[in-house]
């Protein structure tokens, strides 16, 4: 799924993936300004900025303050000669600093539209007074994602870190607006490294619905994720990987009637095809074995399409 939608992206591409969110508030009023600086400068990255906001709130509905969409790569941000709010394809990476007062909250997506999975650098230039509030955000949520499979619905989702996390909320919704908790997952508490975090809905709803994370601090603060929708379609097979997690192997097994020739595709967290695998055809039983050693360690999805490029069978791993 794509990171943004018609009501947020602004300058930006609904097709946007790959990107990071934050949140910034300042602690005194005055002038934010920023520049965010490839590891590789032959990337291209994008950002918006969306606020001011009351509090720290997912995901932004409307069209973002601040908006850079250029297409050159290298270093790009807020600073204090640029006079643009808003920039397309042929802007000069650069857009006008933000004018903030203290106890605001605003919200920063970073994209790395060249998907190449390289980091950035984020470097803060804050004038007239401004200063941010640098208290640690319970926890860093890098994706989450849900994919309706067959009969269930699968929500996976990863922390880079986690402070004083108590617990994950799983919420879900018929319209979008009111929701209902549908399980409680533990949180890490406190750490430094990645955890990656996978259940399911077992009796989803019938049609388009909508899932979210509300994260609980031990303090009993809290904040939501992004919100993904869903369609159950209820045509896919049942499908079963094995082992899960996965270290060099991962076998599928699913029925389908007749023979048929088929393509296996690994999708990242961010939608984006990293390996792609044609095992051959089976007759009424589908047994396939694809090769996942040169995968990094982190959730994924096997999809497994037919002749035609239908999806069949899609379901969540791990790669350990």
């Amino acid at each position: 799924d794509s990171d943004l939608d018609a009501y947020s992206y602004g300058c930006l591409s609904a097709s946007e993936r790959e990107g990071l969110w934050y949140f910034f508030s300042p602690s005194t009023g005055g002038n934010v300004g920023f520049t965010i600086t490839p590891n590789d400068l032959s990337d291209d990255y994008d950002f918006a900025i969306w606020g001011p906001l009351g509090s720290a709130e997912c995901s932004p509905d409307s069209s973002p303050l601040r908006c850079s969409y250029a297409a050159p790569s290298g270093t790009t941000g807020l600073n204090y000669t640029a006079t643009d709010a808003s920039e397309g394809p042929s802007g000069d990476k650069w857009v006008d600093d933000i004018a903030v007062s203290a106890g605001e909250v605003y919200i920063l997506y970073v994209s790395n539209w060249s998907q190449s999975g390289i980091a950035f650098a984020l470097d803060w230039d804050l004038r007239n007074g401004a200063s941010l509030d640098c208290t640690v955000l319970p926890i860093e949520l890098l994706d989450f994602q849900a994919q309706a499979r067959g009969e269930v619905v699968d929500l996976l989702w990863s922390t880079a870190t986690e402070t004083d996390n108590a617990w994950f909320e799983v919420q879900r919704s018929a319209d979008g607006e009111h929701y209902q908790t549908i399980a409680t997952v533990p949180g890490a508490g406190t750490s430094l490294e990645r955890r990656d975090y996978v259940i399911q809905d077992i009796d989803p709803l019938q049609g388009v619905s909508y899932y979210r994370l509300e994260q609980v601090d031990h303090d009993g603060s809290s904040s939501y994720s992004p919100v993904r929708s869903v369609r159950l379609l209820g045509d896919h097979q049942n499908m079963l990987v094995y082992p899960n997690p996965a270290t060099d192997v991962l076998h599928i097994a699913m029925p389908h009637p007749g023979a048929v020739s088929v393509m296996a595709e690994v999708l990242d967290m961010s939608g984006r095809t990293v390996l792609q695998v044609t095992p051959g055809s089976g007759a009424s039983d589908l047994e396939l074995t694809v090769p996942v050693e040169a995968l990094g360690p982190a959730p994924y999805f096997i999809r497994i399409l037919d002749a035609q490029g239908r999806s069949i069978g899609q379901a969540p791993f791990i790669r350990r």
